[in-house]
């Protein structure tokens, strides 16, 4: 005997899908070291150091 399934998807399950796989491979350490880094060079920009990331 032949079978033919047919699968329908919709958006919300796709999003919930690609969060999950996303959040399984990156993890919260990708987020976090971001936030924290740029957290970091805002600061870094704010204080007018010219040390070397802007050069002397």
């Amino acid at each position: 005997m032949h079978f033919t399934a047919t699968l329908a998807y919709d958006k919300a399950l796709l999003r919930k899908a690609a969060f999950a796989f996303w959040r399984r491979s990156v993890g919260i350490t990708f987020p976090l070291v971001l936030l924290c880094f740029s957290a970091y060079l805002a600061l870094r920009a704010m204080t007018a150091r010219r040390d070397w990331p802007w050069g002397r």
